[in-house]
């Protein structure tokens, strides 16, 4: 599938990443600059991020989280001139999850500008998706307009598509947006009139997808967020079912970096760059004598 992306976009940025445990992606495409090469538990490096652009990100190790028994790994895009002055002087590679958070958000908060709308937001969990899916099954189609989908384990930033990425799956109703970026899977779908139909079926479109790819939905750890401003509604949303079994709904998830809650504020997102912000200080300045 890789391949695939590469003959038909020569000129694109591509990105693999994931769990790599088992895998040498450079000893079978030896174009591609791997980015994390220091260990991050014991002697391993359990994740890995490959791109056939090289110096478009710094692996950095920093400080594990919690209680966690491994380091974490901080990419900081490379700036193509020495200062910095806007995204510009970025490459575009290089900001495409900031791609990925606009295109959800900005698109919920255009619909719910008119009447008698709401949205659902559903964030998707693979087990072990890098292990189990298989690079050589999945196409290579375009995706239809609205779609942000990017493949399981490539990010192609070509011009074929009217998003610039091309995958493999794509939405079937023009209200839906499917966000991608790694294994990170969101739908976002644009409801109008209290009438779900196109969503719950993009739901089973995905679904069955995920089933000829051999990937594992999670449904116990993908959770849906619901968007609602309207101060009156007859009906309390039906819970969605997956394989039979009820997805969660919670009131505000972290996506990309970004913590999204259910009113779309940013209160909750800047309580924790702030909270962040004061524990670097504190980790940063000189102990006192």
């Amino acid at each position: 599938m890789i391949s695939l992306q590469m003959n038909n976009n020569p000129e694109a940025a591509v990105i693999v990443a994931g769990d790599f445990n088992h895998v040498e992606l450079k000893a079978v495409f030896p174009k591609f600059h791997r980015y994390i090469n220091f260990p991050m538990r014991d002697n391993n490096t359990l994740d890995q991020v490959y791109c056939n652009i090289p110096g478009a990100y710094k692996a950095v190790a920093a400080r594990h989280l919690g209680m966690s028994d491994h380091i974490s790994v901080n990419l900081i895009p490379v700036p193509k001139k020495p200062a910095v002055t806007c995204l510009n002087d970025y490459r575009p590679v290089a900001l495409t999850p900031v791609i990925m958070k606009g295109c959800s958000l900005h698109t919920a908060l255009t619909h719910l500008h008119l009447p008698n709308t709401y949205v659902r937001m559903l964030f998707v969990d693979f087990s072990s998706a890098f292990n189990t899916v298989i690079l050589g099954q999945a196409g290579t189609e375009a995706p239809q307009p609205g779609t942000a989908l990017i493949s399981p384990c490539a990010i192609g930033s070509g011009t074929s598509s009217p998003t610039g990425l091309r995958c493999d799956c794509s939405a079937i109703h023009s209200t839906n947006t499917i966000v991608k970026f790694a294994d990170d899977t969101t739908i976002v779908g644009l409801i109008s009139d209290n009438d779900e139909t196109h969503y719950r079926e993009e739901i089973q479109h995905l679904t069955q997808w995920c089933s000829n790819n051999n990937l594992v939905l999670n449904t116990s750890k993908t959770k849906e967020v619901i968007v609602d401003y309207r101060r009156s509604r007859r009906t309390e949303h039906a819970p969605l079912l997956i394989h039979g079994e009820a997805v969660e709904r919670v009131n505000n998830i972290k996506f990309l970096g970004i913590h999204i809650t259910s009113d779309l504020t940013w209160f909750m997102n800047t309580a924790h760059l702030v909270k962040k912000a004061q524990q670097r200080n504190v980790l940063d300045s000189p102990l006192s004598s």
